[in-house]
């Protein structure tokens, strides 16, 4: 009885580490791609300008610091 459970139990958290991870790539590559084309002249002040460049860095961030708990 135990077994299909924890046998569902580990598809699970692999599944969620791999959408986890392809999300986080996504972020990424959406990032280089942002950092490639941006011109600092366009933003009013400098702090406009550093929301732009950390913007959605916290999801990778977040990924990566719980990881090691979900597995």
């Amino acid at each position: 009885m135990m077994e299909p459970l924890k046998v569902g139990v580990e598809y699970g958290v692999i599944g969620l580490l791999g959408l986890l991870a392809v999300w986080a790539l996504f972020i990424a590559i959406e990032r280089w791609r942002f950092y490639g084309r941006v011109d600092p002249s366009r933003f009013a002040t400098v702090q406009t300008f550093e929301m732009a460049l950390t913007k959605r860095l916290v999801v990778i961030g977040t990924i990566a610091a719980n990881a090691p708990y979900i597995g």
